[in-house]
């Protein structure tokens, strides 16, 4: 199954599409995780990073603009 480009889920985002979160969301986490581990003292704190970084994609769905990757 091909799944959506960034450029498109964000797109999608500004229009409340929990779906397209979610695959961003799974696309992402492991990424996000890994550099939140490399510069966090520990487990715990790496994940809250994490959670706070998601939270905000969805938070601030609607102002989100895509001008690079949204790996970047």
């Amino acid at each position: 199954m091909d799944l959506p480009d960034d450029m498109i889920l964000v797109s999608r985002l500004h229009n409340d599409d929990a779906e397209a979160y979610e695959i961003l969301y799974h696309r992402y986490k492991p990424r996000i995780y890994a550099f939140a581990m490399q510069i966090m003292p520990s487990v715990s704190d790496a994940e809250e990073v994490v959670q706070n970084v998601l939270m905000a994609v969805w938070n601030q769905r609607k102002n989100l603009q895509v001008t690079v990757t949204f790996q970047a």
